[in-house]
């Protein structure tokens, strides 16, 4: 790889421990993928859930903070395992949430935002067209690249070498030819919504299999929420970091530019019976049985929040289900000053903010049943031995209301 001065320097170790860490594992990774060199990043959206790293990542990010380790691009924080707010609540689980606050201590000690969200988008945090950043939760990787038209792979530990350098490897997304569609998919259906676009993500995901998609068809441009949606479905199904809607994302005003050129691309068409399919995909409980309801994967709007409260209503949710939204810090601090929270709490709904049942200390145990709307949330936790629901926001809260799934 071609370096710099400044980036040989960083390397040889002259300008510290941390920074020497950071470049060898960009190089590595970058000689991996035949990257010719580094470049520069903007923004880094970085990883740091405690039941992914346990202590030895807690250890690492320590060290690097002890040793003179800084962030020295804008850098966002990823879902904890934990809620800040009430930590220390259970004596079960202390010693957990004691390293996960040590690897929030020591990010923000270096230098990040108190984020903590899977949804920075929420925040106002939207890269510019053209820049290259280097985003680690997959959910935010076809957003940035599609609907922003801004650069990132989808990284993994990457994400911190890239917050300790303003660097990363020239390779993937960071490459204009690397980001054209190669399979067109055609809608043949009205989606309005986000547990419609929900379920579209997971169809357009498995319809691409290896091919950046082209989508067509749509009869709006989708809303945040809507978008957002997509996006988190899609990625937990595809390890594509690219997708386009013609139309709508920012390097698809037309089929022709969003297509490689030449390329004669396949065609597949995507109707309301392929959606109806794919939320049967994830339908893995025996009977009508309803423990826990997870809403919020991406992390829920305010405006989402508002609309789960006026279609429960005056209605409680039945003693027996553990009703989750979960959301961002901002999130959470307004609807608890506007009094919503509070409203909500009395009909046994509750907030989790800064994490996500998926990553939390406190597990779903084996055997019992979620009920959610996110596709996103219902493929990662079948793999947790947790039966799953997938169904719309409504029924979800219906469901919960009456202590039992009603399909």
């Amino acid at each position: 790889m071609n370096l710099t001065t400044h980036q040989q320097e960083m390397l040889d170790g002259t300008q510290g421990w941390p920074r020497q860490l950071a470049t060898r594992m960009l190089v590595a990774v970058g000689r991996a993928y035949d990257a010719d060199r580094l470049i520069p990043v903007h923004s880094v959206h970085l990883g740091l859930s405690g039941a992914s790293m346990g202590e030895a990542g807690m250890r690492l990010f320590e060290t690097l903070a002890a040793r003179g380790g800084r962030f020295v691009v804008p850098t966002t924080l990823n879902i904890l395992s934990m809620d800040r707010r009430t930590a220390g609540a259970s004596a079960q689980l202390r010693d957990l949430e004691s390293v996960q606050t040590r690897i929030a201590d020591a990010c923000l000690a270096m230098g990040a935002a108190p984020s903590f969200t899977c949804n920075p988008f929420l925040l106002g945090v939207t890269p510019q067209r053209d820049t290259s950043v280097a985003w680690n939760e997959s959910a935010t990787a076809p957003y940035v690249n599609g609907m922003l038209g801004a650069r990132t792979n989808r990284e993994g530990a990457t994400a911190l070498a890239s917050a300790l350098t303003g660097l990363t490897a020239h390779y993937g997304m960071h490459i204009p030819r690397n980001r054209l569609g190669t399979r067109l998919i055609v809608v043949d259906t009205p989606v309005h919504g986000p547990d419609m676009f929900n379920l579209l993500g997971g169809a357009v995901a498995r319809a691409a299999e290896a091919h950046i998609p082209v989508i067509e068809g749509l009869d709006h441009t989708p809303t945040l929420d809507e978008m957002t949606a997509f996006c988190a479905a899609f990625a937990a199904i595809s390890p594509l970091p690219m997708l386009h809607i013609v139309g709508v994302t920012a390097e698809a005003p037309t089929r022709a530019d969003a297509m490689l050129p030449g390329h004669v691309a396949d065609v597949i068409r995507i109707d309301a019976t392929t959606l109806a399919q794919e939320a049967r995909r994830y339908d893995t409980a025996a009977d009508t049985t309803l423990d826990v309801v997870a809403i919020g994967c991406p992390h829920a709007s305010v405006a989402q929040v508002r609309e789960i409260s006026d279609l429960l209503g005056d209605r409680v949710i039945a003693d027996t289900v553990r009703f989750w939204i979960q959301v961002n810090r901002a999130c959470a601090e307004e609807v608890e000053g506007s009094g919503l929270a509070a409203r909500l709490e009395r009909r046994n709904v509750r907030l989790l903010s800064d994490s996500c049942v998926h990553v939390a200390y406190d597990e779903i145990p084996a055997g019992r049943t979620l009920a959610t709307n996110s596709l996103k949330i219902a493929y990662l936790t079948a793999s947790h031995h947790v039966r799953v629901r997938l169904g719309s926001l409504a029924q979800c809260i219906d469901s919960a209301v009456a202590g039992r799934w009603r399909g």
